[in-house]
């Protein structure tokens, strides 16, 4: 165990050709007549053999099965980190694993192809376990993101809806609301967009980078088990070199056994080395030993091409998956570069949404600045209506006092003229009547006379110069008032004129 997870790898060896286990069919026959001249205990340990194959090429035809849907590699993977992901899912298959690991190291020689077979059918049995559970895991994996991101798409939009639901209908500003709340969503949702890019980029990169470790875990473990080959390999050198030592020279059959048993072994061993052939001592029961030998030295050296030849493939099979791996790496390198461009996606995005976010904000703000103009206008307008009629009364009486005063200085200017001429009248009227009769007081009547028409001109003088500066100046302020009362007529007009328009353009109820 390594940092709280399990490192386990099972590596096997496949022949060639995995449909017809280790041998032909024509070759165990052979092996069985081998049985025969081996006696029982021969034909029992060649019963074992040829049992262990048959079950051996059923454990193939199982593991063909499990490689045609997964692949070799495939395999080795899968059931490398399925153990290490979901290790309490298949306890069992691993404790069997490392169990046929401990079986295949003890096992001996003549028990290799059983062993062998019986480690290919519960392999098998391990790996299709494995691969099950991993497959079962990486798909709840899969719907627990999709789950989770689904809810949260969901809690999004649901509060996006509920924040477009609290906006009053009736709101002037309820469409430059509603286009800053869905701004200020699309660069949330653009922000999200690219954190869950940027996490499947992770995960895809982290499962290449763990596929590739398990590979060359694999890899390390089929080499070594190339280097079990080691040992067999000089065990089965070492009986050829035997056995072809046996196919020449002389046995306990040649000559004779009186011979032998008289002059011993030791001079058995030098006969049959220095002066054998000069005597040719053999016999045809030391030929049948000799030929035997012979058989065993070819078949040994069969098994050993086919030893040699698994070996090689296990060597080829760990430099493949180490080639593999080292693409893995370099293709999880090349996934993981990727996060730059999904950066410039995400500034690119952040940008667009942002410059979406300040255009709505700077639109509600323009049209609370329009609403408030004309809530102030409205108000100002209803007390344009309201003061209207007060203030045109106020004015319409000032003008009202300025007509007077100017009928008041003109009624007073045509008293004073009128008593002017009345003066002249009286002195005209005296001159022609009284005054032409003379007598006492005349004279005195005539000068006051005349000094009542004098007093009178020029009062009458006075009073129309002071009518014309009175009239003149009631113009100016006549003339002020009335433009006064125009204007204030006509803002009350327009006023008047905005508020039925604002009551048309109302909704009803």
């Amino acid at each position: 165990m390594a940092n709280g997870q399990h490192d386990t790898t099972i590596t096997i060896g496949l022949d060639a050709d995995l449909s017809g286990g280790v041998q032909t069919e024509k070759q165990l026959e052979a092996m069985r007549r081998k049985a025969a001249q081996l006696g029982k205990e021969g034909s029992s340990s060649v019963g074992k053999v040829t049992g262990a194959i048959g079950r051996l090429q059923k454990a193939c035809g199982l593991l063909r099965n499990v490689l045609a849907g997964f692949g070799l590699v495939g395999v080795f993977t899968a059931l490398a980190a399925a153990i290490g992901k979901v290790k309490d899912s298949f306890g069992a298959a691993k404790k069997e694993a490392e169990a046929l690991a401990k079986e295949k190291d003890k096992a001996a020689h003549k028990d290799a192809v059983e062993a062998l077979a019986k480690s290919y059918e519960t392999l098998g049995e391990s790996m299709r376990k494995a691969s099950e559970a991993m497959q079962r895991a990486n798909e709840l994996e899969d719907i627990a993101t999709r789950n989770a991101r689904a809810l949260e798409d969901a809690q999004l939009d649901l509060a996006k809806q509920k924040e477009l639901a609290a906006i009053d209908a009736n709101d002037p500003a309820a469409a430059e609301k509603r286009a800053q709340i869905e701004a200020n969503y699309a660069e949330r949702r653009g922000h999200l967009t690219a954190a869950r890019s940027r996490e499947d980029l992770a995960k895809e990169s982290n499962r290449l980078m763990a596929e590739a470790g398990a590979k060359r875990t694999s890899a390390g473990r089929i080499e070594k088990e190339a280097k079990d080959y080691d040992a067999v390999i000089a065990d089965l050198m070492s009986r050829i070199l035997n056995a072809k030592q046996r196919s020449t020279e002389f046995n306990e059959k040649d000559v004779g056994e009186g011979f032998w048993s008289t002059v011993g072994t030791s001079a058995k061993r030098f006969v049959s080395l220095d002066w054998g052939q000069l005597t040719n001592p053999k016999t045809e029961a030391g030929d049948a030993i000799r030929k035997e030998a012979k058989t065993e030295a070819e078949q040994l050296e069969a098994e050993l091409k086919q030893l040699k030849e698994q070996r090689e493939a296990k060597l080829k099979q760990a430099a493949d998956l180490r080639a593999e791996a080292e693409h893995m790496d370099e293709r999880a390198g090349a996934i993981y570069a990727g996060q730059k461009a999904i950066d410039v996606r995400e500034e690119a995005t952040a940008v667009e949404t942002q410059r979406g976010v300040t255009d709505a904000g700077n639109a509600l703000d323009k049209k609370n600045k329009e609403i408030a103009k004309k809530a102030a206008q409205k108000a100002k307008d209803a007390a344009t209506v309201q003061e209207g009629p007060g203030r045109i009364a106020a004015i319409q009486r000032q003008i009202d006092a300025a007509e007077a005063q100017r009928r008041a200085a003109q009624e007073s200017d045509a008293r004073e003229q009128e008593e002017a001429v009345m003066a002249r009248l009286a002195l005209e009227n005296f001159n022609n009547g009284e005054g032409r009769r003379g007598g006492t007081g005349t004279r005195a009547r005539r000068s006051e006379l005349e000094a009542d028409v004098e007093r009178e001109t020029r009062e009458a003088a006075s009073s129309r110069i002071q009518l014309q500066g009175t009239l003149a100046t009631l113009a100016t302020t006549l003339k002020g008032l009335n433009s006064d009362l125009a204007k204030v007529k006509r803002e009350v007009d327009a006023a008047v004129k905005r508020q039925n328009n604002i009551n048309a353009e109302a909704p009803e109820g």
